[in-house]
């Protein structure tokens, strides 16, 4: 940021301490191994409540529904997963079952 004259020198200095860079930032693929995906979440899971999933599954950036659709590219199966999983399983969609989902989050 540049700023012109003597009178707006004061301004100017204040401005540039809030200046925001407009250049998106490279954040580290760790930080969001799973940007892109949008997972369903199915059944109950040992330990940890459908929320609890959803929250550390967001965390690391996937999009997480409610209901399977033609987008859903992952899907959380946990004990009892019922007609989502056959669903999933019909389309060809990827399912990770309990025992990777929890060693994954």
């Amino acid at each position: 940021m540049q700023c012109f004259g003597l009178a707006l020198h004061s301004w100017c200095t204040w401005a540039e301490s809030y200046y925001v860079d407009d250049d998106p930032q490279v954040t580290d693929a760790a930080e969001q191994p799973l940007l892109g995906e949008t997972w369903v979440i199915t059944g109950t899971f040992a330990g940890k409540s459908r929320d609890d999933v959803k929250t550390r599954l967001e965390s690391l950036e996937a999009k997480v529904s409610g209901s399977v659709s033609a987008k859903t590219t992952v899907l959380a199966a946990g004990g009892k997963a019922g007609s989502k999983k056959t669903v999933t399983e019909a389309a060809g969609v990827r399912i990770v079952e309990e025992d990777e989902l929890l060693t994954m989050i």
